[in-house]
């Protein structure tokens, strides 16, 4: 697959909202697309990047400090 800008984009604005719902709002895109864009962009990096609840996702702090949202 590969990895595009879009992927990096989707995660930082992500990662800043801690909502796949508000992330969609933000980027004019479907949940549905959001949630791909994540998934594919952790099994490209082999890992898992964020922690899911059905109110909102939450980034660790290393993540944090390397997205620059901390």
């Amino acid at each position: 697959m590969g990895l595009n800008i879009d992927h990096l984009k989707v995660f930082h604005i992500l990662a800043k909202h801690n909502s796949f719902s508000n992330t969609s709002k933000v980027l004019h895109m479907s949940q549905s697309s959001v949630s791909k864009q994540i998934r594919q962009l952790e099994e490209e990096l082999d890992t898992k990047l964020f922690d899911r609840t059905t109110k909102k996702s939450s980034i660790d702090t290393a993540r944090q400090d390397f997205v620059g949202i901390r």
